[in-house]
């Protein structure tokens, strides 16, 4: 069988998707998957996962020194990688503007090799698209893409702003494995609201909080759960002394069910990050989202990037609005009939759109289109 190389991050979700091709050897090459368990990927025979180290290809990471470890925008490649790609006969990557996809294309365009590109951000002309050296990779990136799977409907704009003709573009959802993700009877006499993900600003975290307090004051038999890690969790956890909150920390994706399965109603208030008035961030289609709606659990959300087209019939609130987050949730707490017809029609949603097992199969035959 051919070889299919994919340049990615180090989400449970990203290797549990395409571990699912058939028709071709995968190859997950990770930069910071040196936490990853791969036992308990439970890989196939034919996809296999290696975790390569960052390296500095020039003499300073300003992204490293400035937030003092490296993320998506540092100037790193990974070490090793065209020993990989070599043995490959086609290439996937994620995003743009990462400096190991400049790395990644270089490598291909010696070989010969395809290329094919994910794209969720849901931002026109995004700031990575304009500014040097992120601009330079970018387009590097799109002019040898071959195909560029959206994984979005909203991100056609930005696709279209980056120049990416209509006939190198494709529209599929990403798929999640919905026997890891399943409904489960409310039995709890205390309401649970769910909140998970990056414990910053721009979740929506502190309305969250904020909303959830006053909701303490006029109902007693309500609880927060939060898991996630991030700039806020000293908040989170000086929070949890003084209200009904069970903060879990960072959670592993074979423990997350367990959490949807405790909850009654799950909170996404997240609202666009913006820099001198420029976005720069907001929720593209959030991994999460899809979850909870396969856990049967009704959403509270906010209309900002990719949430309206990945959530439809559920309680959606103008951005930052702490007030109608208050009424959303209050809406919900106090009508459980709302929640468990909200929750039907999200598993429900979940199968149609979300199905690993039949997203992964239209993933697989755009792939080998271009092999």
């Amino acid at each position: 069988m051919k070889t299919l190389s994919l340049v990615c991050g180090s989400r449970y979700s990203v290797f549990d998707f395409y571990k699912k091709i058939k028709s071709l050897n995968v190859n997950f090459l990770s930069g910071n998957s040196s936490k990853i368990d791969e036992h308990s990927l439970d890989l196939p025979k034919n996809a296999h996962l290696t975790n390569l180290k960052l390296i500095n290809p020039y003499k300073i990471d300003p992204i490293e020194l400035f937030y003092k470890k490296p993320n998506n925008l540092s100037w790193k490649y990974f070490e090793k990688l065209e020993q990989y790609i070599n043995a490959s006969h086609i290439v996937g990557l994620y995003d743009t503007y990462y400096f190991w996809n400049n790395q990644a294309v270089e490598i291909a365009k010696k070989k010969n090799l395809p290329i094919f590109l994910e794209l969720w951000c849901t931002i026109p002309h995004h700031i990575t698209s304009l500014i040097p050296p992120y601009s330079f990779i970018t387009k590097k990136v799109v002019d040898y893409a071959s195909l560029v799977i959206l994984r979005n409907k909203t991100a056609y704009k930005f696709a279209k702003s980056l120049g990416i003709p209509d006939s190198k573009i494709a529209v599929s959802y990403m798929g999640i494995n919905l026997e890891h993700f399943t409904v489960a009877p409310k039995i709890n006499e205390t309401i649970t609201i769910l909140y998970i993900g990056a414990l910053v600003k721009e979740k929506g975290v502190l309305l969250l909080l904020n909303a959830f307090e006053k909701l303490t004051q006029k109902y007693s038999n309500i609880k927060l759960k939060l898991a996630g890690d991030g700039s806020l969790r000293s908040v989170i956890e000086l929070a949890s002394k003084k209200l009904p909150i069970e903060y879990h920390g960072y959670l592993s994706y074979q423990e997350l069910p367990a959490l949807y399965h405790q909850s009654d109603i799950f909170c996404s208030p997240s609202y666009t990050q913006k820099i001198f008035n420029i976005p720069i961030w907001q929720e593209y289609f959030s991994y999460t989202l899809m979850e909870a709606q396969a856990s049967g659990l009704p959403i509270v959300a906010t209309h900002s990037g990719g949430i309206p087209e990945e959530v439809e019939n559920n309680l959606l609130i103008p951005e930052n609005d702490q007030v109608a987050l208050y009424r959303a949730l209050e809406e919900l707490i106090t009508n459980e009939s709302k929640r468990l017809e909200l929750g039907t029609l999200n598993r429900q949603r979940a199968e149609k759109l979300f199905n690993l097992n039949t997203q992964i199969v239209q993933t697989e035959s755009l792939i080998q289109r271009i092999l």
